[in-house]
């Protein structure tokens, strides 16, 4: 194995990308590297489908929980900070695992002509090989699980987004993140049904997953794994 080597796990919400990065890092020594832009964010933990502990099994995990709420988060400053974990867990002797469905965060940090004004990210070893793996799967297998996280995790939404604003985060904030949290705003506030909230917010997170994958789909190397 190279010494700058690289995994990177991407693709589709909802297909098991964080189970896969976790298996991966026990079987290459690898630590991992959340790619979400949401997952960055400290108390938003439901609504955008963060990785627990007992699900990361003991497997180290960054860029998860590193900002508060309202912070200005920028894609910059992923690259930046995602990178600097990189050094740091090869000069471990580990490898890095990037995990996610945001496709920009990743390929800002691993493609050096995504340069920022201003900013002092480091740059990764011109000697980095990397390894493209991707989920995707069909509507007709997407949607039944997309529906399933949906009504699992609806009452848990509903009181994440009011535990959230009730200690005073910016409902314009908070709305704009989209999906659950967007969602999950309309239903408390009434101008939702929960019938409404489900069918809203599976249509949305569908068109979602379609977005992810013309976005992934540029990417000649990525090595694509259907999931069913």
């Amino acid at each position: 194995m190279d010494q700058y080597h690289c995994i990177i796990v991407c693709g589709q919400t909802a297909t098991g990308k964080s189970d896969l990065a976790v298996k991966i890092a026990f079987e290459k020594n690898g630590e991992v590297i959340s790619s979400d832009s949401r997952q960055v964010y400290k108390h938003l933990n439901i609504g955008s489908n963060k990785i627990t502990e007992s699900e990361m099994r003991g497997v180290p995990h960054h860029m998860i929980s590193i900002v508060q709420p309202e912070h200005r988060f920028t894609v910059a400053e992923y690259q930046k900070r995602a990178r600097e974990c990189m050094l740091d867990i090869w000069s471990r002797g580990k490898i890095p695992i990037l995990c996610g469905g945001t496709g920009l965060y990743i390929d800002a940090t691993l493609f050096p002509h995504y340069v920022f004004a201003g900013s002092d990210a480091p740059e990764l070893p011109s000697s980095m090989t990397t390894e493209w793996i991707g989920l995707r799967s069909s509507r007709e297998s997407l949607l039944p699980k997309i529906q399933h996280r949906i009504t699992k995790n609806q009452s848990r939404v509903q009181s994440e987004v009011k535990h959230l604003l009730d200690s005073g985060i910016s409902r314009d904030w908070l709305y704009h993140l989209g999906l659950e949290y967007r969602y999950g705003i309309e239903l408390l506030e009434g101008s939702l049904s929960e019938s409404e909230y489900r069918d809203m917010l599976a249509t949305r997170t569908w068109q979602y997953a379609r977005r992810q994958m013309i976005w992934f789909k540029r990417n000649q190397s990525i090595d694509w794994r259907d999931v069913s």
